[in-house]
């Protein structure tokens, strides 16, 4: 990894961009800005790829470190998200929370299944967002533009790190808007902070376990993505002007128990953190199953995607 950035301006032909945009040496690849915001005065390094993609015999395992690309300048500018999709139970429990809150109606089982607008509809859970990919280890890296400038000059800057929420089953690296945040670190700091989010796996592809799994596969590997982006912080940052001795990662609901998962990581005994402070805002926790639960689950799950082992399931298309 070098130890500095390269940065290469290049023209792009828009109308934001009589302006030149910086490129960032990572050691691997290449990555231009995909954008400057000139409101906010900061610089959106968008879907940077921190792990391989997870296809074929590296899905439902541990995260590898992506290979070397040096032949092209990355754009960053194909927004990818990890698949997934709203479970039944959440889909029925809409159905119940929307005429309480836009009616003020405590409904009862019979009205809310005589109204057709909100009686549960299965096809809804078949829709696919168009940005699914299962190749969707990626982050983001918003950068105020002096820091960015002042890279390896001066006191490099604070981080933020976003996990993002979703029941474990759902959500992105784009679902918090940052600009806020930016505008009011300056309050604190006078050249703002570094604001960082990633994608990480979800579902039964980033979630699964138990015994007969394990013999194959590697039992929640979505924290796994977790650490491999934060390690990738760690190793980065300083490029963008960042300080990765001043790391704070935040997150709600999903992204906050994710976070607290991240704090125990290896009994504390793996070396340093990743990271310094942390921010966990309503930590959502998955009930612990027993093994007999989790081999229940597994099961159910190959047979839902019929095949009779992992190694079949990596054969599968994601659509399957």
């Amino acid at each position: 990894m070098r130890a500095t950035s390269a940065i290469f301006p290049l023209r792009l032909l828009t109308s934001v961009a009589a302006m030149e945009l910086p490129v960032v040496d990572l050691g691997y690849a290449l990555y231009r800005a995909a954008d400057f915001n000139q409101t906010g005065g900061y610089y959106n390094f968008s879907n940077i790829r921190y792990a391989a993609p997870p296809l074929d015999d590296l899905r439902f395992r541990a995260p590898v470190l992506p290979s070397v690309n040096r032949s092209i300048v990355q754009t960053g500018l194909d927004e990818r998200i990890c698949p997934q999709a709203q479970p039944a139970w959440m889909a029925e429990a809409y159905s119940w929370l929307l005429p309480y809150l836009t009616k003020g109606i405590v409904p009862n089982s019979t009205a809310v299944m005589e109204d057709s607008r909100l009686a549960f509809n299965i096809s809804s859970l078949q829709h696919r967002d168009p940005r699914e990919n299962e190749d969707c280890l990626f982050l983001d890296v918003i950068v105020p533009q002096k820091v960015f400038q002042n890279a390896g000059k001066s006191t490099p800057a604070p981080v933020m790190v976003y996990i993002h929420g979703g029941g474990y089953i759902q959500g992105t690296k784009a679902d918090v808007d940052p600009r806020g945040l930016l505008y009011r670190s300056r309050n604190i700091t006078s050249d703002g902070i570094i604001f960082v989010s990633l994608n990480y796996r979800l579902g039964a592809l980033g979630f699964s376990s138990g015994p007969t799994f394990q013999k194959d596969g590697t039992p929640n590997a979505a924290f796994l993505d977790q650490r491999m982006a934060l390690e990738w912080v760690q190793k980065n940052i300083h490029i963008f002007g960042g300080d990765k001795l001043r790391v704070t990662v935040f997150g709600g609901s999903a992204g906050a128990g994710s976070l607290i998962h991240q704090i125990t990581a290896y009994g504390g005994e793996d070396g340093s953190s990743p990271f310094q402070q942390a921010i966990p805002q309503s930590p959502g926790w998955m009930p612990k199953p027993s093994l007999q639960q989790q081999e229940t689950l597994f099961q159910e799950f190959l047979a839902a995607a019929n095949v009779s082992s992992l190694a079949k399931a990596r054969e599968l298309p994601t659509e399957d």
